[in-house]
């Protein structure tokens, strides 16, 4: 049965693609014809929610604006990031810039990405929590949690929690960039905001994080939350090896980075010289084929000169689950197992939680629905990339998928 939601609750993403995916698992055809409906699903109701449109739901949410979410015209939510970035003394931009405050945000309300350092100086600039941070990093811009090991972001996670302004992360940072090896208590003191009482209590505080991160200093490299995901992208690409070698009765030349690339993008077109298909040229399908995982990128993962994302994760973790779940009969315990099992991946390496409102993650949800996961996945993707990239001489695209 699909979920209904009040009139109060027309903003919340995350309830309206759980309706579009628990709507397309119980149409009449979805076991007899699983690729089309799933595709008819992703096509027409879910799409990819640009991070504007989180920015303004979280202010409105917040303020609590006493008429419906679709009204609210852009400018009222314009003067009041700008009014809350004056009171906290904000900038646009960590480093300095010839942006105007003004302009800025701006673009923040119409853009459909913006950098992660964006929204953390959004987290200043408007008395955010710690959690209000994390959501829009793992829900607006798909990445990972803030790292309490990365000195920009321990810094900002400080201050979150403690309710400090822009001015005291400042402080925090200039200090952390002048020391070496040793907290000098002394610098601390002097160095306090203006108007910040200088107690003992923050004082202690203020030297317990500079001395972890100073710690940190000393052992260039990842940070242990990094080096975590690296290390678990490569446990996951062992076990999918294992799987391909055993699926081929232990041919062990079917392995490997292009083995691999070869069963998850059976159905992308390929160029003359072998090469999939660029995203650029796939015009329907885009967002899809930037997730994708090709030999090339695995080969740069594995190698260290780049590092893996939540999709690499996601995909990896539903390849080796299709396989392991596909005896279940009943296909939603097959869709919570994957659930529960990929979450517990994704929260260890800092990632957030399989988000429905995320078309690639939905997409993956109706699969796991199907009886055959990976079949189904293959099919989609091969009747997507056959409307987004039509043979020569053929019609253009008939629909933008996402």
């Amino acid at each position: 049965m699909q979920m209904t939601e009040g009139p109060e609750k027309t903003y919340s993403f995350t309830l309206k693609a759980w309706n579009n995916i628990l709507g397309a698992s119980i149409d009449d055809s979805f076991f007899s014809m699983e690729a089309d409906v799933i595709f008819r699903a992703l096509s027409r109701s879910i799409r990819v929610v640009p991070f504007h449109e989180y920015l303004k739901r979280y202010l409105y949410e917040k303020t609590e604006i006493p008429i419906p979410f679709s009204d609210v015209p852009i400018q009222e939510y314009q003067d009041m990031i700008e009014e809350a970035f004056h009171d906290t003394g904000t900038p646009c931009s960590f480093s300095p810039v010839t942006t105007r405050v003004h302009q800025a945000i701006r673009n923040w309300l119409i853009r459909d990405d913006i950098t992660r350092e964006s929204v953390l100086l959004l987290g200043f600039g408007l008395y955010m929590t710690e959690e209000d941070v994390n959501a829009f990093l793992t829900k607006a811009l798909h990445g990972a949690r803030l790292d309490p090991d990365d000195p920009l972001e321990a810094i900002c996670l400080y201050c979150y929690r403690h309710e400090y302004k822009f001015a005291k992360f400042l402080q925090l940072k200039n200090l952390y960039d002048t020391m070496d090896t040793a907290v000098e208590k002394t610098l601390i003191i002097e160095h306090q905001p203006e108007n910040r009482p200088q107690s003992r209590h923050i004082i202690e505080e203020d030297t317990e994080l500079l001395a972890s991160l100073l710690e940190r200093k000393k052992q260039p490299g990842l940070t242990p939350v990094k080096n975590r995901t690296v290390n678990t992208f490569k446990q996951l690409y062992e076990d999918a090896q294992q799987m391909l070698s055993h699926q081929k009765n232990q041919a062990s030349s079917f392995t490997g980075p292009r083995a691999l690339e070869k069963v998850l993008s059976a159905a992308v077109p390929t160029d003359a010289n072998g090469n999939l298909v660029r995203e650029t040229q796939v015009q329907a399908f885009a967002e899809f084929a930037r997730k994708r995982i090709s030999r090339q990128r695995i080969h740069r993962i594995l190698s260290g000169a780049q590092l893996p994302n939540r999709y690499d994760l996601l995909t990896l973790k539903f390849f080796i689950l299709s396989d392991s779940l596909m005896h279940l009969s009943d296909r939603k315990e097959a869709m919570n197992r994957f659930i529960e099992e990929t979450n517990q991946t994704l929260i260890s390496c800092g990632f957030g939680k399989i988000y429905p409102a995320d078309p690639f993650d939905a997409f993956l949800l109706l699969c796991m629905l199907t009886c055959d996961p990976m079949g189904s996945y293959s099919d989609v993707m091969e009747t997507a990339y056959s409307q987004s990239c039509p043979k020569k001489g053929g019609n253009e695209p008939w629909t933008k998928l996402l």
